[in-house]
């Protein structure tokens, strides 16, 4: 939800299964910013500090062993505009323009990853 008097969003819901989830500072990803829209409309690409206040991050451990995966609850947390990746309410195209970095390139190569948040 838009709140314009302090220049930014109020991110209220959960993101499961969020990779890396319990070691990063950062999570970027799809938030419904219009909810008058459907399916791809509507949504904005947020990297968000998961020390915000009313971010809660809990790992744990799936069936595999693997220990690096959380749950992310966002109860009100105020982002500020500077943190919107591209533009408002187009997250989508962003999203797409991302997924090989998020699924990979961001794990083995951070310059190409900076420089596709640059290009955004």
């Amino acid at each position: 939800m838009r709140d314009d008097d302090a220049g930014g969003w109020r991110l209220t819901g959960q993101k499961t299964w969020t990779t890396r989830g319990a070691f990063c500072t950062h999570l970027f990803g799809l938030f419904r910013t219009d909810p008058e829209q459907e399916r791809h409309r509507g949504l904005t690409y947020f990297m968000v500090p998961l020390d915000t206040e009313g971010i809660t991050v809990r790992g744990f451990t799936r069936l595999d062993g693997d220990e690096g995966f959380a749950e992310v609850f966002f109860e009100d947390a105020f982002v500020g505009d500077d943190w919107v990746l591209g533009e408002v309410d187009a997250g989508w195209s962003v999203a797409m323009s991302t997924t090989s970095s998020e699924r990979g390139l961001t794990l083995r190569s951070p310059g190409r990853f900076m420089a596709t948040a640059d290009r955004l």
